[in-house]
Formats: C-alpha cells, structure tokens, sequence
C-alpha cells in the first residue's frame, strides 16, 4: 500500500488507500515505487480520496472490477505508446492504481508531463452526479455522448500563478465518475490531451457496457 505522507510538490498529501498494481518484489516495481510515487502532481488529483468527490462508493462486490481495469488499459495503451528510449530514467510511461472501486492510470511521455484518468464506481447514478456536482463546484456542465462533462483547468501549487498546469475533463457516465487531468510543467503541451483520453474511455466503456 501507498503510505500517508507530504509529496514533493506543494507538500500535500498522497493517499493511503491505493493499491499498486506492480509487483514490488521485481525490479521494475521497486524502480517505479522508487521514482514515481513521491513527486508526480496528477497523482494528487487522481487518487482515492484526494477529491472532493470523495465518499458515496460501494462495497468491492458491486464493482466491475475486470471490466472497469479493462477498459482503462485499453485506453491507456491507445493514447500512451512506448517511449524511444525505454532506458530513460526520467520517462516512467503507464502505471495502473486501483483500489476498491477506485481505477487509474497516469501516463508520462516525458519528466514533467503527464495523464492521469481514474474511474470512481458508485452506489448509484445519482450519486455518481452528486459527486460530479462537488468536484466541478462552479464548472458548467456541457453534453459529452449524452453524459454531463465539465472541462476545468488548475494552477498547480509546484508553480503558483501564470498559466495554470492541469487541463481537467470530468464527466459522469451511469454510476461512473470519470476524470481526466493533463500535467504539462511547461508551455509545451505534450501529456495526452484529455479530450482523447476521454473518448477513448468512453468507446471502450460502451464496448464493456460500464455506463449503461
């Protein structure tokens, strides 16, 4: 398990409740624990309790679970490809999170740039909106494939004020609270764009039928 602690950026905390899906007694898993956990900003968007949406989630046996990491790796591997130099230190690729009925994965292309996407399950769709509705606060909702979306972006506290880092896609989809969240530390916007991510996400999901 990840532990309770201050990450690099803006010492805010990384939750407790994620399992890593690496196995740590290799050493690629002991490598990736090493570099990534600590310092890697879309984390603290993504993980299990660290947004306002927190709460409302069901018990594991009402999760679908397989289907739910299914579809996220199929994303993942859509929008995320192999780095040129697989070698490099500072290029971490796809990791997979997953707790309860929390699921994600963060991409990263290069050192400082990165996507996050996790999908919260939850007990029902009214409660999938109300945690749509707290995680947006002031955000319009626009349509994405008939579902609510709202398209948000976030100064980072690693880099306060001037452009704002995140680029956030939120949409709700049946008992599915979906976010996307782009990290770029420079004005280069090379993290995935979350409008790709989304949609990826959402062919896959229909394809599983998730959100139905």
């Amino acid at each position: 398990m990840l532990k309770h602690g201050a990450a690099r950026n803006g010492n805010l905390p990384v939750c407790d409740n994620v399992i890593f899906l690496y196995n740590r007694n290799t050493p690629e898993g002991k490598h990736i624990m090493r570099k990534t956990i600590p310092f890697l900003p879309i984390l603290l968007f993504l993980l299990t309790g660290c947004t306002a949406a927190a709460g409302a989630v069901v018990t594991p046996t009402a999760v679908p679970i397989a289907a739910a990491r299914d579809v996220l790796k199929r994303a993942s591997l859509a929008v995320c490809p192999p780095p040129e130099d697989p070698s490099d230190p500072d290029v971490y690729q796809r990791r997979y999170y997953s707790s309860d009925a929390d699921f994600s994965f963060v991409c990263n292309p290069a050192a400082g740039h990165g996507t996050g996407a996790s999908m919260r399950w939850y007990a029902s769709a009214d409660a999938a909106r109300g945690g749509f509705d707290a995680r947006r606060m002031h955000t319009p909702a626009e349509d994405f494939h008939g579902y609510p979306l709202a398209v948000m972006d976030a100064d980072d506290p690693s880099f306060p004020g001037g452009r704002k880092e995140h680029r956030i896609r939120l949409w709700q989809a049946g008992q599915w609270l979906i976010e996307v969240n782009a990290f770029d530390d420079t004005p280069y916007l090379i993290a995935p764009a979350p409008e790709a991510v989304s949609e990826e996400i959402y062919t896959a999901g229909v394809e599983y039928g998730l959100f139905s």
